[in-house]
């Protein structure tokens, strides 16, 4: 069945209930987000950046946030929880239409998640 997770054959029913309420928890997520430089520019010349920043920090609650250069242009890092696909638009527009940036979503997961992981491997 697509779509349907399996627990590997033997598994205890114990291990079939972990996974399937694990796939119910948040995903942990890192936002890139690659400031257009003219924009920012702007943003920076007429004093709107540092509102803006922190009117997606109140939005976002990022468990970290850091600001760096990357590819040439202003960077946002911003690690946080995505409960749901359906947040996209939200989180993401502010950095479209006010940034004109780049933006990437990538799972990631802290070193205590990675050894849960691979405890579920063996």
């Amino acid at each position: 069945m697509e779509g349907t997770s399996r627990a590997p054959v033997g598994a205890e029913p114990e291990r079939r209930v972990r996974h399937a309420v694990a796939k119910e928890k948040a995903m942990r997520t890192l936002l890139r987000a690659r400031m257009d430089t003219h924009t920012a520019n702007e943003a920076i010349r007429n004093g709107s950046m540092g509102a803006t920043v922190q009117e997606i920090l109140e939005q976002v609650r990022p468990e970290a946030a850091y600001f760096t250069c990357m590819d040439g242009g202003r960077t946002c890092l911003l690690v946080f929880d995505m409960r749901d696909s359906s947040q996209m638009p939200a989180l993401l527009e502010r950095f479209f239409l006010d940034m004109e940036a780049e933006v990437e979503l990538i799972p990631v997961m802290n070193a205590d998640e990675l050894r849960e992981g691979l405890g579920a491997l063996s």
